[in-house]
């Protein structure tokens, strides 16, 4: 198995490592719900939380590392290219899915769906693009995205294990949700105009 080198182990360790999130924000969002939990429930929701924040920065550390080490010693493999921005995706969109239950949290269905519509959009532009003989690889805009999206999730962690009740704490939370949201609908956009403009040239005049 040529393709699984240390990058491509690190990728597929992050995807086991999103499933762990998911189970942790699962159970938490089930104690928590949108009615005023007990503090026992509250206690045990919290705990989850920061086991949550902990398995999602070292999944987002290997998204650092699996790219830096893949560059550093040519270890580019086409799986790879394909498994890294699929993964990067599973692993913020599903937070994001599973923090809709938690109020509090500040993520509405609709802005799950901008998210998850977004990712759609890239990846078909890409497919397409690439299908016709045409790079497409990835822009500032997208890198900015993903430190954004995984920033924020993590704040909002932190927020809702030991933050609630702060109403400083709390407008940050809602301003964190606002600018990823903002934030990924632009990037999107960012995409949509550059494919114009490599199907313009394509075309030529």
């Amino acid at each position: 198995m040529a393709w699984l080198n240390l990058p491509n182990a690190l990728t597929l360790s992050r995807l086991g490592l999103g499933v762990g999130v998911f189970i942790l924000v699962h159970r938490a969002a089930a104690l928590v719900g949108t009615a005023l939990p007990d503090r026992s429930a509250s206690e045990e929701a919290a705990r989850l939380l920061d086991l949550a924040l902990a398995l999602f920065g070292v999944a987002s550390l290997t998204d650092w590392l699996d790219g830096l080490i893949a560059r550093r010693y040519n270890l580019l493999t086409d799986f790879g290219r394909v498994a890294d921005p699929f993964v990067d995706k599973v692993l913020v969109c599903g937070v994001f899915v599973l923090l809709v239950p938690i109020e509090a949290a500040w993520v509405r269905p609709w802005m799950v769906v901008a998210l998850v519509a977004r990712e759609f959009l890239v990846s078909a532009l890409r497919g397409y693009l690439e299908s016709r003989g045409r790079a497409f690889g990835a822009m500032a805009w997208g890198k900015w995205k993903m430190a954004v999206q995984c920033g924020a999730i993590g704040y909002l962690f932190f927020y809702l294990a030991h933050l609630q009740g702060s109403r400083p704490a709390e407008a940050l939370a809602a301003g964190a949700v606002w600018f990823t949201v903002i934030l990924t609908v632009g990037s999107g956009a960012a995409y949509l105009a550059r494919a114009v403009r490599v199907l313009a040239a394509t075309r030529g005049p």
